[in-house]
């Protein structure tokens, strides 16, 4: 769902400036991209492995549940990184000057 929510936005950001971080990874320019995935895993790293130890959040019925990596599911490193994808397609949309 997170993904569509991004594809929408995305679409959204391109009708009003002609660009979107999706078009520029289609054209072959990944380094935001990659910046965006770095610092979502790190920021997951943080939060996660403090809430492994203090239990506010229980992570259950995940795909590869078992897979951990300090006592976190490794899927919740990779889904992080999304909701930084969405609130900058949002910030974008929101303070962008029209062309």
């Amino acid at each position: 769902v997170a993904l569509c929510v991004w594809i929408f936005l995305e679409y959204l950001l391109y009708k009003k400036t002609n660009t979107s971080l999706l078009l520029r990874i289609m054209k072959g320019d990944v380094s935001e991209a990659i910046i965006i995935l770095i610092t979502g895993i790190g920021s997951a790293l943080i939060y996660e492995v403090f809430n492994v130890s203090a239990g506010f959040w229980i992570y259950t019925n995940l795909p590869l549940q078992d897979a951990t990596i300090l006592g976190v599911p490794v899927l919740i490193y990779l889904l992080w990184p999304i909701q930084y994808f969405i609130l900058l397609s949002l910030y974008r949309i929101a303070f962008s000057d029209e062309e």
